[in-house]
């Protein structure tokens, strides 16, 4: 083989090598500013295998599953950081679904950006947590209002009602995430009165 072929060679290895270089880093970017609409996201969220980078919507959450919010940085979390990562839970505002209740007779509007954070637990871990609520939406509301006497609000519930805010560890980036507390039936009854055959 000459010098000059294998002078080719490595030329077009190396403009290959180049192209490759682009390409890789031009997905980085895209996946990392949605699409070139947004700066470059140093902090993201997985939830089922799903990343979501900046909002996203449509989860339902049940007591018993809870959600697992797996907690991500594209670099790495800086050294010397006491946690990586902090939760607020709010209620989403929706107009056409929003609802009162009321707390002692005292009327509040469930869709005021009310902070609901003590009406869940939340399970966490070094790089992850687990949500789960206490209950359904009363459960939810007591918790929230302990000692207090609330409105019945079984059938208040709507899609999307709350969000979840999770906070980078210095708290300049956040991920937004809107779910549901899902009912899970537990046994059917049957009125012996009503059946007929």
């Amino acid at each position: 083989m000459t010098k000059r072929s294998s002078g080719n060679i490595f030329s077009v290895l190396t403009a290959l090598l180049v192209i490759a270089v682009i390409v890789l880093g031009g997905s980085f970017l895209y996946k990392f500013t949605n699409g070139f609409n947004e700066e470059l996201k140093t902090f993201y969220v997985t939830i089922n295998d799903k990343e979501v980078m900046s909002s996203a919507n449509g989860y339902t959450v049940s007591p018993k599953t809870g959600l697992t919010v797996k907690v991500k940085y594209t670099f790495g979390l800086p050294k010397n950081t006491d946690k990586q990562y902090s939760v607020k839970i709010t209620s989403n505002y929706d107009k056409d679904n929003n609802f009162d209740f009321t707390v002692d007779g005292k009327t509040y509007s469930f869709g005021t950006g009310e902070d609901y954070t003590a009406g869940f637990d939340i399970i966490s871990g070094k790089d992850y947590f687990i949500l789960k609520p206490k209950g359904y939406i009363n459960d939810i509301l007591q918790a929230v209002y302990p000692d207090k006497e609330i409105s019945d609000c079984a059938n208040c519930e709507f899609k999307d009602m709350f969000t979840l805010t999770v906070y980078s560890y210095n708290g300049e980036s956040f991920v937004t995430v809107l779910f549901t507390i899902k009912h899970t039936i537990t046994g059917i009854s049957l009125d012996k009165e009503e059946v007929k055959l």
